[in-house]
C-alpha cells in the first residue's frame, strides 16, 4: 500500500519519511497538507508514518498533486546552504519580533525549522525559497547579487515589491526570459543591478 502511495506522490512520501512527527503535525495546519491531520503521534513512529503513507491514495488526486508540489518546496531547500538560509530567516523573524518566535527551536533539525517557517512565517519562507531558486537558475554570481552594492553606493533593499516580482519570476516556466522584463517601478535600476549584476564577459 505504501509503495502505491509513493508512485504518484513521491515527494510527499519523502517528506513523511524524513520529517519528525511533531513537524508533520504542525504542517497539517497548512490547508494543502490538511490530510496530515490524521497523524496519531501517540502511536509508534514507524506505525504512524506507515498509516500516513497508506492514507495518501484516499486523498483527491488534485489535492495530492498540489501537496506534492508543496513538498518539493520544502525538500529542495535542504540541498543548498540550508543553515545559512535558516539563519537569514531567523534574523528576519527576530527583527520583525514575530509573535511566535519563542516556538522556533534553533536547535531542531533543518526540516523542522523549514516547516515552522512554512506554517508560521510563510512570507519569509517565500523569501529564502526565492533566493535558492535564483541561485538554482542563475548560478553563484547571481546568488551573491543579493549582498552586493549598487553602482551608486546604495545597499540593495529587499522590498515587498522586489520580493513579489522575484518570486513571480522564478516560478514561471521560462524564468530566464521573463526575468529580463521584470518591472520594479521607480527603483528598478538599483534593484535590478543589485539583485542581478551583469555577467562578466569571458
Amino acid at each position: 500500500m505504501a509503495k502505491k502511495s509513493q508512485k504518484n506522490s513521491k515527494h510527499v512520501a519523502d517528506l513523511i519519511s524524513s520529517a519528525t512527527l511533531s513537524a508533520l503535525t504542525l504542517l497539517a495546519q497548512v490547508d494543502k497538507f490538511a490530510f496530515l491531520g490524521v497523524l496519531d503521534a501517540a502511536k509508534p513512529e514507524h506505525q504512524a508514518r506507515s498509516e500516513l503513507l497508506e492514507c495518501i491514495p484516499s486523498v483527491k488526486r488534485e489535492d495530492i498533486t498540489i501537496a506534492d508540489q508543496e513538498a518539493v518546496r520544502l525538500l529542495q531547500l535542504l540541498r543548498f546552504r540550508t543553515e545559512e538560509m535558516l539563519e537569514h530567516a531567523f534574523s528576519q523573524i527576530e527583527y520583525e519580533s514575530h509573535p511566535e518566535i519563542n516556538t522556533f527551536d534553533r536547535s531542531a533539525d533543518a526540516m523542522t525549522r523549514l516547516i515552522w517557517l512554512r506554517v508560521k512565517a510563510p512570507r519569509i519562507f517565500d523569501q529564502i525559497e526565492t533566493i535558492y531558486l535564483t541561485h538554482h537558475f542563475h548560478g553563484h554570481k547571481k546568488f551573491l547579487g543579493f549582498t552586493v552594492r549598487d553602482g551608486d553606493g546604495r545597499d540593495f533593499q529587499w522590498t515587498a515589491e522586489v520580493e513579489r516580482k522575484l518570486h513571480e519570476g522564478v516560478n514561471r516556466p521560462s524564468f530566464p526570459r521573463h526575468l529580463k522584463s521584470l518591472t520594479l517601478g521607480p527603483t528598478r535600476r538599483c534593484h535590478e543591478q543589485a539583485a542581478f549584476p551583469r555577467r562578466v564577459q569571458d
